[in-house]
């Protein structure tokens, strides 16, 4: 009836910011012929296949009428689902001659044949309404899509060979060629292995140390069925004996068998012991590395200087793999320093303190270290070269000088304003400014979207158009929905991490529609 009546409306925009310290508010007129809110998804007219017999050389194309009498229809596509259960989905493509969508529907020469079943449409529109349609959905317009006049027959299709090889490879027999090992002695073994058809792939024989820690050793072909594996015993490695307690084998097409026994040439059941190793002279490394001495260059630092930390640390076998020093921070939090030997021998590690850092005292609260082996400590605490018990105390640094960023970016102005682009369309630019005068405000990090009344959302894409200013626009037209559109959430962050999330900047709403002859 309105839109019989009259030919224009004005809808009134407005705007009402709230700020740090202040609240704003914004008015402007947007004028657009014949508002006509989509709120629909797009409907399906009729809907059919070109053929039901779908080859590998013959496409099937699924051609529909898709309609959409507002802001148009968007994109979507058809899911079908093949005979073993998977499913794809196919994009409908506007045929610019008949003006209609078709999907077009392929299999693959050794693909999968049977009957493909249609199981949903999804279609959208330019103003995101969608749908999602199966047997049982009704559309806008209350009619149902029949999809069981979408059903295909695939057929054409070349079935790969069921695999003859589903035996998994044979051992016959292992022995280790020496069983005493000592430092630098390999731990050699020899399977014989074959595989009926497809070829043995890998053999692993897995050893149980005293420990119980396994070691894993990989056996390669070197003569048709006969695999050769070696380990050489470490200087660390664990004395006593390694039990060898199975052996895995795969073969080309993925059979696989783990063996714990074995039957050999005579049909005899074997076991592992004849691979029983007893490694001795090794050296036993289960302590930790130490820590003598620490200290830093300076216990004062300024912007743009470092913490230093020294440290003396030894290991008594493997070697000190790895030190790192854990400071406190004035607010409670936590960094570490990772230390480094360098060509005298002692471990140093710094961090450079920013210019927007917190000033204070920071303290040394523990030291970790561990050797090659993965022994670690972390110590509070150390004895010194005199025997002499120390505390990190005189490790304490404390940061003066800067300039601590404790607060994110400021909004300090917002505006908005109308761009008529035609009788049925303007664009809405959302204007806001922001600065923070420390750190900076980081790149790209100002963002926001508008709730509408349906409840979806809509992103905002600010860019900086001159100094502290960023600006966002939306394309708003007669099949938009009318309402209040929220600012749902903004966002925006410095350069040392602050963020600014204000509960409520503003909120954008479409008031009473003012109807004019």
């Amino acid at each position: 009836m309105v839109k019989k009546l009259f030919t224009k409306a004005t809808a009134l925009l407005m705007v009402g910011l709230l700020l740090i310290t202040q609240s704003i508010a914004y008015a402007t007129d947007v004028e657009i012929e014949n508002p006509t809110p989509d709120l629909l998804a797009p409907i399906i007219k009729t809907i059919s296949v070109s053929n039901t017999d779908l080859t590998p050389t013959t496409p099937v194309k699924v051609i529909a009428d898709i309609t959409d009498e507002l802001s148009g229809y968007s994109d979507g596509y058809i899911t079908y689902t093949k005979s073993n259960n998977q499913s794809t989905n196919f994009p409908f493509v506007l045929n610019s001659t008949t003006k209609l969508y078709e999907a077009t529907i392929s299999v693959a020469s050794n693909g999968v044949g049977g009957t493909w079943k249609a199981t949903g449409i999804f279609l959208r529109d330019k103003k995101d309404n969608s749908v999602l349609l199966n047997n049982s959905t009704a559309q806008s317009n209350g009619e149902k899509i029949d999809f069981t006049l979408l059903t295909l027959n695939v057929s054409g299709i070349t079935t790969p060979p069921e695999p003859t090889d589903k035996q998994a490879p044979v051992l016959h027999s292992i022995q280790v060629v020496s069983q005493q090992l000592t430092v630098n002695d390999k731990l050699q073994l020899t399977a014989d292995v074959t595989d009926d058809e497809s070829g043995v792939s890998t053999v692993t024989a897995n050893y149980r140390k005293p420990s119980g820690a396994t070691k894993s050793i990989s056996l390669t072909p070197y003569a048709s069925g006969k695999f050769v594996g070696t380990y050489v015993i470490g200087k660390y490695d664990e004395s006593g004996d390694w039990t060898l307690v199975s052996v895995a084998t795969r073969d080309k097409v993925g059979n696989t068998k783990t063996y714990t026994t074995y039957l050999d040439k005579d049909n005899n059941t074997q076991n592992f012991n004849n691979c029983l190793v007893t490694v001795s002279g090794t050296t036993i490394d289960k302590e930790a590395p130490v820590l003598h001495d620490i200290s830093v260059t300076s216990q004062l630092v300024r912007p743009n200087e470092k913490i230093e930390v020294r440290a003396d640390v030894t290991d008594n076998e493997s070697g000190v793999a790895s030190v790192r020093v854990t400071y406190k921070k004035p607010d409670g939090s936590t960094s570490n320093i990772d230390l480094y030997k360098n060509a005298t021998g002692q471990f140093v590690g710094s961090v450079t303190i920013g210019m927007y850092e917190e000033r204070g005292s920071r303290t040394l609260t523990s030291v970790y270290m561990s050797d090659a082996l993965g022994n670690n400590k972390t110590v509070t605490s150390y004895v010194n070269n005199n025997n002499t018990t120390k505390t990190f105390e005189h490790c304490t640094v404390e940061v003066t000088g800067t300039t601590p960023d404790w607060e994110g970016p400021e909004f300090i102005s917002g505006g908005i304003s109308v761009r008529q682009i035609s009788n049925v369309q303007a664009e809405v630019i959302l204007t806001i400014g922001a600065e923070d005068r420390l750190s900076g405000i980081a790149s790209g990090t100002l963002t926001g979207a508008y709730k509408k009344p349906n409840g979806k959302m809509l992103n905002l894409s600010f860019t900086p158009t001159s100094n502290n200013q960023y600006s966002a626009s939306i394309l708003i037209d007669k099949y938009d929905v009318l309402g209040k559109w929220e600012l749902n959430t903004i966002s925006i962050r410095d350069n040392v991490g602050n963020y600014t999330r204000p509960v409520k900047l503003g909120r954008v709403y479409y008031q009473n529609l003012i109807l004019m002859c």
